[in-house]
């Protein structure tokens, strides 16, 4: 079973500062979550108490139901880590790289050299398996640092900011490989700068503000926590003028904005910001049918995160 994370009143305090302030929440088995924060938020000190390199001055973390205060030993065999700064041994090869870290962590050799053939595998580095580690690429080095941690089949992945320096190609790769240790049941915690990688693989997000949890949940429910204007896209029948005059009219609608029509005239596409709630939504399209005009498709376009968390940091984000 995949590994639960609590965490219940935690504070931490680094040199008789307060980094992280009397903090609770839980990551669920099987979540790939996203933890998110401007600089000085308390990231860092949170992932290395997950990892029991920082001991908590309050509080407790439990991960898969062990303590990091009274049970780190146990903590860790069930966690791999791959911190911000990640280094290679100059004179190992790949294979030589994970084949030490295999016997450090006890690993029988002949169950070691098949785990090693599969991680190689898994983060698609077999072919460079006798390369000299410190040749690999910024991206080439990041899976490899996967491989790493996966060498005792941890039930949590712990990745600090694992993103930060990698060209986009190499971006995008490591991201499809930490949704796939999703898809494989690992409980995955992973901070970035970029918002967009956090929102193309993470199931849940977290938050952070000068050592607090600003806001947690998964994107659409954060999403949902912003009032105001919601866009719309309406598509309706006909050349769309009756339409553009009653959405105009409407005083639910702050902005009205014809996107296209197709090129036979039969259907004309509208972007609306809405501010009212969802009955006075069914009122308008009750509206717009007794008026005779037919409405062929509705949507709504979701929240993004960079509002969601600009929003959030600004300490607005239910305004």
């Amino acid at each position: 079973m995949t590994a639960r994370i609590e965490i219940t009143n935690l504070s931490i305090k680094l040199q008789g500062c307060t980094m992280i302030d009397d903090l609770s929440f839980a990551v669920e088995p099987g979540d790939v979550f996203g933890l998110l924060g401007p600089s000085g938020a308390g990231k860092t000190c949170l992932m290395r108490a997950l990892v029991t390199l920082l001991k908590p001055a309050g509080g407790d973390i439990l991960v898969g139901g062990y303590s990091v205060k009274s049970s780190p030993e146990m903590v860790r065999e069930i966690t791999g880590y791959i911190p911000g700064k990640f280094g290679v041994y100059s004179h190992m090869s790949v294979w030589e790289y994970l084949d030490f870290f295999g016997a450090c962590s006890g690993i029988a050799k002949n169950e070691s050299r098949i785990l090693i053939n599969d991680l190689l595998e898994l983060v698609e580095l077999q072919p460079r398996k006798d390369q000299p580690a410190v040749e690999l690429s910024s991206g080439m080095k990041q899976r490899l640092s996967i491989a790493r941690a996966l060498l005792h089949d941890p039930k949590v992945l712990v990745l600090e900011n694992p993103l930060a320096d990698l060209d986009p190609l190499a971006r995008v790769e490591f991201r499809h490989l930490i949704f796939e240790l999703g898809q494989l049941g690992k409980t995955v915690i992973y901070s970035s700068n970029h918002l967009s990688d956090v929102n193309a693989v993470c199931s849940r997000v977290g938050i952070l503000d000068k050592g607090k949890l600003i806001a947690y949940g998964s994107i659409q429910a954060l999403g949902e926590q912003i009032k105001g204007s919601r866009i719309l896209e309406i598509t309706v029948m006909g050349d769309g003028e009756k339409t553009a005059s009653m959405l105009s009219d409407n005083p639910f609608i702050s902005n009205t904005t014809r996107l296209a029509q197709n090129r036979s005239n039969t259907q004309t596409n509208f972007q609306i910001e809405y501010n009212g709630d969802d009955e006075n939504l069914a009122v308008l399209f009750a509206d717009l049918a007794q008026a005779g005009i037919k409405v062929l498709n509705f949507n709504e376009i979701s929240t993004g995160l960079e509002k969601i968390f600009r929003r959030a940091v600004k300490g607005n984000l239910h305004q």
